[in-house]
């Protein structure tokens, strides 16, 4: 039996799809060794990406980091490991997102909270130059 941890529900008029916006998974990002900095190995990423866009195979996904001094920059968003399941406290490297191929996905660690997912919008419009459109991250 699928479960809601793992997957969403399927319904007649929607087929079984992984990663939703504001959830947490596991992926695999192995495919990014070019020697830069991107980040790569397997980790948790947040999915960023519109559930409107659900029929694509691809989801646009920002990785998540345990080194907690990235969150110190404008990009970076602290994401606490009680906030979406993680086994530790985490950090939104906004400025690496990037789309990945759903079989990536692995497995699910919980949702983000609205007010986070907030933070995480508006680092992502501060980085692509986009006028800010929500107010305080809290309400």
């Amino acid at each position: 039996m699928i479960s809601r941890d793992d997957w969403i529900m399927t319904t007649p008029d929607r087929p079984t799809v992984k990663g939703r916006r504001g959830e947490v998974w596991h992926a695999n990002l192995d495919p990014a060794k070019s020697g830069g900095h991107e980040q790569a190995e397997s980790r948790p990423v947040v999915v960023v990406q519109i559930d409107d866009l659900e029929p694509l195979s691809t989801v646009v996904i920002i990785p998540l980091t345990r080194n907690l001094d990235r969150a110190s920059s404008l990009s970076g968003v602290r994401v606490a490991a009680t906030e979406a399941g993680l086994p530790h406290d985490s950090v939104a490297l906004c400025e690496q997102v990037t789309t990945i191929d759903r079989r990536r996905l692995a497995y699910r660690y919980g949702e983000i909270s609205r007010p986070k997912m907030r933070e995480i919008e508006n680092a992502l419009q501060w980085i692509l130059g986009l006028p800010l459109i929500f107010g305080d991250p809290t309400s």
